[in-house]
This record gives structure tokens, sequence and C-alpha cells, in this order.
């Protein structure tokens, strides 16, 4: 017979129940399955017995609950986050990865909001024990342990651990997640007076709480043994605070101030900037410049052009390090470092082609989705199945000869679908041709075009382009880097990848490295300021924001600091992400107060097309259009326009599609 659990859980039984819940969700984290709320509040209400409605928990306690199952996930993963400092970016961006698996975290607490307790997202907590450069031996202590998420990366990278946190039931779950070390339950800001090891550590690795940070970096700072090392995220204001910097300096030196991306803590609940101070327990130095950082790449190169800490260890495993001194505005070199080696070995893939087997069988209102004329047994089927509309599946698709080029360590690893892969194969399909006509682009509105008689000076032909319209589970991000792959493999060096906001590049590099590549082969556009020339060969990614911004004074706009990075000749890949974000780019449709105008983004994406005229444009949206009129940023599929075209204009393909 089960017993009842009781009401009003004790302290101790709410601990007990939220590591119950952590040890639930670490196996779904394992599959790197997301955590939804309907997941999190039945597993929530499983293991107390009762609902949040019921009073049994409240969601922060959800929130603590899934962050405990992450230090699960890290520990399991132990031997990969070993290698932060041999890998610093990629390891970063592993932590990211696993640190969207959680839910973002919208409500708070009245305890939350009275001890301050902000959880360090995962990647900023590896930033923090990179800078910090703890390795095995070193004595660590986290101050404000928090749930872990600092503490459990600094022990697998061989810290010998300390960990305090002040709130109860958090200090409790420690207890149980860190069943090793010592656990200690004082307040912070008065730990060097109440610790018995205090003085003889060799780094402390901190996310204090804000309101009363002078305290608890001053008690930090007494806790290190001379030549230790404070790595601790503080807001970014504290870099301009002249009164705390000389406080500090009176018990170190200063020798980093490295700003983290905007809204790094969003996910967590806050949008302050953060950012990480690094302070050496030695004699005080020329303090260093504040370091913007875009991305995670660059925090990591950031950190790596840090001095070495005094009292650090021999390292096992050495990489090259970084070049370059800790400077205002240090920027990565752009070219990416590691893709040589994936695309060392590359091929043609061959597969056969079948006929189509027609329709399929019927899954509810749909049919069962399977490739119609390839068949190559390189590649694994999608692991859930796929299904499409009845109209679509009665329609035979055409039989394709063109042949990707990727890596052979990309096939060998069998990382790409063999639905996957049909969309590399009908894409190239489609890049292979140009369009029929001959077009003139208009050169103060580069939107748009006109049809002229071939021989006309200055007219150009367009490739035509490949529209991806896969729904949610089909992975239109691996499908896009495995045509970016093909690319890349055929010296086609160049690449832009854009889609709706910055957040999304670590989508774009998740799918790229999924397949083998390189965190560095993808770079952001905010890496350069406006006006700057980019340089190097790389996917720049960018967002439709960005790409229509104008050109200020003597700044010449973002659409055409990429088209002088291509060239007039370029003939790579362009990926519109989520495409339907230039829907209205030809203006015309019925709003709610007539017709609407022309969206600019929808213009600026446009015109890089039309400037471009040799790229291979890759359309991917699961929405495509609401309405026809949205489509007009998908002129190069060749439904209108040019002698061989199925409508003569674009009125007339609209006109029978509202006939319907």
């Amino acid at each position: 017979m089960n017993a009842m659990l009781p009401l009003m859980p004790t302290r101790s039984d709410k601990a007990a129940n939220l590591l119950s819940t952590a040890k639930a969700l670490a196996p779904i984290l394992a599959r790197s399955r997301p955590l939804d709320r309907k997941l999190l509040s039945s597993t929530m209400t499983m293991c107390f017995g009762l609902s949040d409605a019921e009073g049994g928990w409240i969601w922060k306690d959800a929130y603590d609950a899934s962050e405990a199952a992450l230090v699960m996930q890290v520990r399991r993963l132990g031997q990969q986050f070993a290698r932060l400092e041999d890998a610093p970016a990629d390891i970063m961006t592993l932590a990211a990865v696993q640190s969207a698996l959680c839910l973002t975290q919208t409500r708070r607490s009245d305890e939350q909001v009275q001890m301050d307790q902000f959880s360090t997202p995962l990647e900023l907590a590896s930033a923090c024990v990179l800078a910090a450069q703890i390795r095995p031996g070193d004595k660590v202590l986290e101050p404000s342990a928090g749930t872990g998420l600092i503490a459990i990366l600094a022990e697998v990278c061989g810290g010998a651990l300390s960990v305090n946190e002040l709130a109860a039931t958090r200090a409790d779950i420690l207890q149980g997640v860190f069943s090793g070390c010592p656990v200690t339950r004082h307040d912070g800001a008065y730990l060097h007076d109440l610790l018995p090891s205090s003085g003889s550590f060799d780094a402390v690795v901190a996310n204090p709480p804000f309101q009363h940070l002078d305290a608890h970096l001053d008690s930090a700072l007494r806790c290190l043994a001379d030549g230790g090392r404070l790595a601790a995220i503080v807001p970014v204001r504290a870099f301009n605070d002249a009164a705390l910097l000389e406080r500090l300096e009176a018990r170190g030196a200063v020798i980093g101030m490295i700003a983290f991306p905007s809204n790094a803590y969003s996910k967590h609940g806050t949008s302050v900037d953060t950012g990480l101070i690094v302070i050496d327990r030695s004699p005080v130095t020329a303090r260093p410049l504040i370091v913007e950082t875009f991305d995670l790449l660059a925090v990591a190169t950031a950190i790596q052009a840090l001095p070495e800490r005094p009292t650090a260890r021999p390292r096992l495993f050495r990489s090259v390090a970084s070049s370059g001194l800790l400077t205002a505005g240090a920027r990565l070199a752009a070219h990416p470092r590691s893709r040589s080696a994936l695309f060392a070995s590359v091929a043609p893939v061959d597969y056969a082609t079948k006929s189509w087997g027609g329709q399929t069988q019927d899954v509810g209102v749909f049919q069962a989705y399977q490739v119609g004329r390839i068949a190559c047994d390189a590649f694994p089927n999608h692991p859930s199945p796929l299904v499409e509309s009845s109209a679509m599946g009665t329609t035979s698709p055409p039989a394709p000869t063109y042949r990707p080029v990727l890596p052979a360590a990309t096939l060998a690893k069998r990382w790409i679908s063999l639905e996957q892969f049909e969309v590399a194969v009908y894409a190239g399909e489609a890049h292979s041709e140009m369009l029929p006509g001959w077009w003139v682009v208009d050169k103060d509105q580069p939107h748009k075009v006109q049809l002229v008689a071939d021989g006309t000076p200055e007219a150009v032909q367009f490739r035509k382009a490949f529209f991806v319209g896969d729904g949610t589970g089909v992975g239109k991000g691996t499908s896009s880097a495995t045509v970016l792959a093909d690319n890349f493999s055929q010296q086609r060096s160049r690449a832009v990848w854009i889609s709706k906001n910055e957040t999304l590049l670590e989508d774009a590099r998740r799918d790229w490295m999924s397949i083998g590549g390189s965190l560095n082969d993808i770079v952001p556009q905010s890496r350069w300021k406006q006006g700057e020339d980019i340089t190097g060969d790389f996917c720049l990614f960018t967002t439709y924001g960005t790409l229509r911004q104008p050109a200020r004074g003597e700044k010449k706009s973002r659409l055409k600091q990429i088209v002088e990075w291509l060239g007039p000749d370029f003939d790579g890949l362009i990926i519109f992400d989520e495409a339907h974000a230039m829907a209205n780019a030809a203006g015309g449709g019925e709003g709610a107060r007539g017709l609407t105008k022309p969206s600019l983004q929808g213009q600026a994406g446009l015109a890089l097309q039309n400037l471009l005229p040799k790229a291979r444009v890759l359309l991917v949206s699961a929405t495509g259009a609401t309405t026809p009129e949205n489509l007009a940023y998908a002129c190069r599929l060749g439904l209108w326009g040019g002698p061989d075209a199925p409508f003569a204009t674009r009125e007339a393909f609209l006109e029978v599609a509202a006939s319907g």
C-alpha cells in the first residue's frame, strides 16, 4: 500500500521531492528532449502528491528541480565538459544546447526576490569556470551555489569542491546532488569569517547576489589563498563603478572585465546585462579595459586571452593558446579553424533513382510520407514518422539527377536522415538551373526588376531557388545545414544564413554542429560594426532586422556590407530561414485600413536576391505565406515572369490565386 505524502511537506520532505523530480527529469534530458510545462508540472505533481493549484509546490520549485536535473546531465556528460579548456567554444555551445532544453523561467517567488536568486545559465557558468582555470587538484569554493550549475562544472574539471548556500531548500538539494563535498549554509557575505578553510582556496567561482555585491565579492577574495583567482558574474554596471573597483583592488588585481551578450540571463528570468569580472589575489596591475562580446565564441576568445592564474597547475591536455591581448573591442579572427578537418575528405553521394510507388496509407486526414524517388542505404530513415497532405501525396516528385557532395565523416556517422538528404538533392537540382528570361535591377531600388530582351546591357539571369516547407519535427535546420555542407564541400566557401532574431544563431550553430561542423564556421554579422568591411570565408549569420538597416552618413547599409563581401559573381548559398518574415515584400495585401505598404525587411530580402543573381537561394519556412500576396519574396521559384513561367506576371498569379 502506498503511504500518503503529507499535505504540507517539511523542508527535508520538499527537498527530497525536488530531488525525486530531478531524477525523473534527468533521463529525459539525456535523450535531448526539451522539458515543457506540461511534462514538468505532471512530474512535480507525481513526486509531491499534489498539484501547484492544490498548494503542493510553486513554479520556482519546479525550476529548481529542472536545474538539479541539468546538474545531473552535466555530470553524465562529465568527460565532454572536462575538456572546457581544450575546446572552450565548443563546450560552451554544448552547455548552451543543454540549457536550452529547460524552460524559460517566467514566474518568481517572494524568496527569490528577497534573496536575489537568479541561477546562472549553464553556458555562462562554463565561462566562469573557464576563466578560473580550474584543473585537477585545485581547491574550489562556490559561496552562493544555488542549485549547483557553476559548481558541477568545477567538479567535472577536477576541482576539489566546497559549496555554500544560505537558502535552506537549495542547500538541501546541494546536499543530495553533491554528496561527496562539504556543503555549508552561511551568508556568503561573511563566509571568510565562518568557513574554517577560508584563505586556502585556489579558485572561487561565484554568481553573488547583486543586492549586496560589494560584501560578497570582498568575502570571496578573502577566502582565496595567495595567487588564487576569483571569477564572478556581476551586473555590467559594476565595471564602471570606480569606488567598487578601488575596494576590490585593495585585495587583488582586476585582470579581466568581459561583458556578456545582451539578455544573456533572459531564460533565467531577468534582463539585467551581466558580465564576468576576474580578480587574482596578487599585487595590483594596470586595470584592463572592458571587452564587449557578441556571442559565446567571442566570450570564449576573450577568456582565453586572460593571463594564467598564478597558482595554476599544469594542464593534462593543451590546445593552441589564443593570441592577442585583452583589449577593448577585441574580436575573433573570423576564419574557421576546424572546417578544413571536416572537409578534408569529401565525395559525391551516389544513390539510386526508383519509380514512384504511388499513394501511401492514410494517417488521419494526412498520408504517411516516404521518400519517393531516392534510395540510398548511406542514410537512416527519419527517427519519427512523417506525414504530408493527401493532395501532395497524389503527386509524383520528379526523378532527380543532382548528386550532393558531403564530408566523409558526416556520412560515416549517419547524422543525416534520408528525408533530410532528399532536401539537399532537390535543392541542388533547383540550384543547377537558371530561370529563363533576362532582367535589369533598378539601381536606386534594387528590390525592383524589369524583364528585358536578351542582350540588353547590364541584364542578368537569376538562378532558380528552392523552398523547404517542412513542418515541425522534420529538422529544417539540419536540412539547411546539409545543403550548406554540400556547398562548402564544393569550395563555395562563403554563405549567408538569415533568420528572425539573434537568439536563433545558437540554433543555426547547433544544427550545423549536429552534422559535424564547427562552431567557428558560422559568424554573426554583429561582429562587424556598420561601415566596416567583412573579411574571411565562413557562413555569415544575420537577421532580417539587421538586413534592412539603411546607410548612416558615410557608413554603408548592412545589405551593401554583405553584397560587397560576397561580390557580384557570388554563387554560394543564401539561407532565408523563417522566410515568411519577408511577407508583404511587395505590399498590396488587404489590411484593416486598406492596402498594406511593402515591408522594409521584405524589400531588403528581395534586394539581396536581385543584387546576387547567381546565388543559390534556399527559402525555409513551415508557414510559407498566409495569403498569396505574401509570397512576393519567393520571386526565384519561377512562378511568374519570364518566357516559360506559369504566369506572365505576379499580378496574373494573384488573380488566379484569388479566384481559388
